[in-house]
């Protein structure tokens, strides 16, 4: 595998983890 493609998903995969979590903690305090 090519080293940008690599470097691109990395940062994709690791966008996609911090949306979903800033998505569970915003569901989670509006439970509250």
């Amino acid at each position: 595998m090519d080293d940008k493609v690599f470097q691109h998903m990395t940062r994709t995969g690791i966008y996609l983890l911090i949306q979903e979590l800033n998505e569970t903690d915003l569901n989670s305090v509006q439970r509250h």
